[in-house]
C-alpha cells in the first residue's frame, strides 16, 4: 500500500546522514505513490531532514509537479520555500548581497 511504501521511504530518510545523497531510485519510488498525501509526506520529510543541494532541490520540485492535489503540492512547495537558510550554502557564490537579502 501507499502508506507502507511511504513509511519505508521516511524510515530511509530518517536513518541516513543528512548530507548523504538520495538515490534516483528513492525519488522514483516516491513518484510511484498514488496517494498525493503520502507523496507529499515523503518529500516533506526529505525537506525537513536534508540539506537541499541544487540537484536535490530540482528533483524535489520536479517530483512535486507529479502531485495532483493542488493543496498537497502547495504545502510542499511552501515548505521548500520556507527553508532558505539551507539554500544559502549554494547561493553564496553568487556574491550578491542584494540577492542574499531577498532570500533571507
Amino acid at each position: 500500500s501507499d502508506y507502507e511504501l511511504a513509511e519505508l521511504l521516511i524510515d530511509l530518510v530518517e536513518n541516513q546522514p543528512a548530507d548523504r545523497a538520495l538515490s534516483p531510485e528513492f525519488l522514483r519510488a516516491a513518484g510511484h505513490l498514488n496517494s498525493d498525501y503520502e507523496h507529499r509526506r515523503v518529500l516533506a520529510k526529505v525537506v525537513s531532514h536534508r540539506n537541499l543541494s541544487p540537484a536535490l532541490l530540482i528533483s524535489m520540485v520536479e517530483s512535486a509537479a507529479d502531485i495532483g492535489s493542488e493543496y498537497e503540492r502547495a504545502e510542499l512547495l511552501v515548505q521548500i520555500a520556507r527553508t532558505p537558510l539551507r539554500l544559502v550554502s549554494w547561493i553564496v557564490p553568487l556574491n550578491s548581497a542584494y540577492t542574499l537579502a531577498r532570500i533571507s
